[in-house]
């Protein structure tokens, strides 16, 4: 949806990169369906390392490295795809952001996975309990809950990452500093904070109403 959504009216060249095929099928009907023709789809995951080095402009990875075995690894990986001065956005489950969902989750397996347990769930997951389609709410359930692997990662850590790999930090969701989050010019330069502030606002994740997941992003610019 996201690749199709930024293809849309645009003469940009998109490529929606996913290991599950199905969800490629259903993209690429609906790009044909609607005349999307600057929108490719590629199945396949970081491992395979399928694209060529200095490539793209933007490398936009969300959701997807923190349920691979080595994050560091993979970030690494889609570094290498990316232009000299392109953009890099990466999606990952923060640690201190996440501590309600790693409850339930908890709670869930002490229950031994057991339908008592997913009921608990389903009561107490707030996004559970505001989506309407059972398709949907299965799908965020399985997201949630049942993935084979998952890892936590602090702004910190994701900083390390961009320092050792040339990647100069641009901006962050929830911000590093003090300030407001600008929406509208996420590509300008923010101020990174420091140790006391990234912690502050990645523990204000846990009171924010839009937050349930636990997901932040950093935005970083590949300098060498």
């Amino acid at each position: 949806q996201l690749s199709i959504a930024l293809a849309v009216r645009t003469n940009n060249e998109i490529v929606a990169f996913d290991a599950t095929l199905e969800s490629l099928q259903l993209g690429s009907a609906f790009a044909d369906k609607h005349g999307v023709d600057n929108c490719c789809f590629v199945n396949g995951d970081l491992i395979s390392d399928p694209f060529i080095e200095n490539y793209f402009d933007v490398v936009w990875c969300s959701g997807v490295l923190h349920h691979t075995e080595n994050a560091e690894k993979g970030f690494k990986t889609i570094v290498k795809w990316l232009k000299l001065d392109g953009y890099v956005i990466i999606g990952l489950y923060n640690l201190y952001g996440r501590m309600r969902t790693v409850f339930r989750q908890m709670l869930y397996k002490s229950l031994g996975k057991s339908s008592i347990g997913k009921f608990l769930v389903f009561l107490l997951d707030p996004e559970l309990r505001k989506r309407k389609s059972k398709t949907r709410k299965e799908a965020w359930f399985k997201d949630q809950y049942e993935n084979p692997v998952e890892s936590l990662h602090t702004a910190d850590e994701v900083l390390r990452w961009f320092d050792e790999n040339g990647i100069e930090f641009i901006s962050s969701v929830p911000s590093c500093h003090t300030d407001s989050i600008d929406y509208e010019n996420i590509f300008s330069k923010k101020n990174r904070g420091n140790i006391f502030t990234r912690f502050l606002s990645q523990i204000f994740m846990l009171f924010a109403p839009l937050d349930e997941g636990g997901l932040f992003l950093m935005i970083g610019k590949k300098t060498h």
